[in-house]
């Protein structure tokens, strides 16, 4: 008698497949309803004061899901060399672990007030395609780190949101729309903000005015080390570079040993166009 095969069935990947599968076939309204709160009560945002002041969180960074590489193919791992225009290959982790550090507030769920984030979360892109012609989201180095495109869920809820055009995918962009868009910001960064936010796609099909209060959501709460750690590691970048522009030797490395070595082999015009784009972010979040 031949044996059966059965397949093997992990708990920890179950709730995706239940929701994208048999609900979402089932009951299309109980669906959108329970995915949005799980969305607003487990998802985590970085606090409107963070978007004020540092909206681009790694400025000289974008994704790239090949820096990985691939050992059955004898690709090395290349995560944190620069790419062609100087910008370090990230993975995501960049990103990820960046707010770690800060207790959340969360005033409608008590098991997350005053807790900080450990593992099991993933840093979702709101945004996957950018408008016109100008590509995916997380391959351009304005909108891969920009606060707005960025909320922290559990693994199984964060891959509902990467599915295109879906409800899930326009309700978090809707979201982050009323959370950020009015948000108080200076003089000085509103065109490079207003930019970015041309770059996004307007949602439809969610008004506004169906979503929760902002300050009903669980945010990452920032203190003044946290933006002085960003300050500090733009400029140990913006030094870098001007160093590797002038043909002198770096010391030690920066962000990460790879991009550090690797920054020699970028052509100056693309250093100087990175630099540039670097001191712009940097006279905007930090005026004289």
């Amino acid at each position: 008698m031949k044996k059966t095969t059965r397949k093997a069935l992990d708990g920890r990947s179950v709730l995706y497949g239940y929701l994208q599968g048999e609900l979402l076939r089932s009951d299309v309204w109980l669906f959108q309803m329970l995915v949005a709160r799980l969305v607003v009560g487990l998802g985590v945002w970085a606090s409107p004061e963070i978007y004020a002041r540092y909206p681009l969180l790694r400025p000289y960074a974008v994704r790239d899901p090949k820096c990985r590489g691939n050992k059955k193919k004898g690709i090395p791992d290349q995560w944190g060399s620069p790419n062609k225009k100087g910008f370090f290959r990230d993975d995501n982790s960049l990103v990820k672990r960046l707010p770690y550090s800060l207790p959340l507030s969360a005033p409608k769920n008590s098991a997350y007030d005053g807790a900080l984030v450990s593992k099991g979360f993933v840093a979702s892109h709101i945004w996957r395609i950018l408008k016109g012609e100008n590509g995916l989201a997380s391959r351009h180095w304005m909108t891969y780190s920009f606060v707005p495109n960025l909320v922290w869920l559990p693994a199984e809820v964060s891959k509902l949101t990467d599915r295109e055009g879906s409800f899930v995918q326009a309700y978090v962009q809707a979201l982050s729309i009323k959370i950020y868009r009015n948000a108080q910001i200076s003089p000085e960064l509103e065109p490079l903000v207003e930019e970015i936010w041309d770059l996004l796609p307007t949602p439809t099909g969610i008004p506004s005015e169906g979503l929760p209060d902002p300050n009903e959501l669980n945010y990452f709460v920032p203190d003044d080390a946290f933006f002085s750690r960003r300050i500090k590691d733009l400029h140990a970048v913006m030094a870098a570079l001007e160093l590797v522009r002038e043909r002198r030797p770096l010391k030690g490395k920066v962000v990460a040993k790879r991009y550090s070595q690797g920054l020699s082999d970028v052509s100056l015009s693309n250093l100087e166009a990175l630099s540039e784009n670097l001191s712009t972010y940097r006279d905007a979040i930090a005026p004289d």
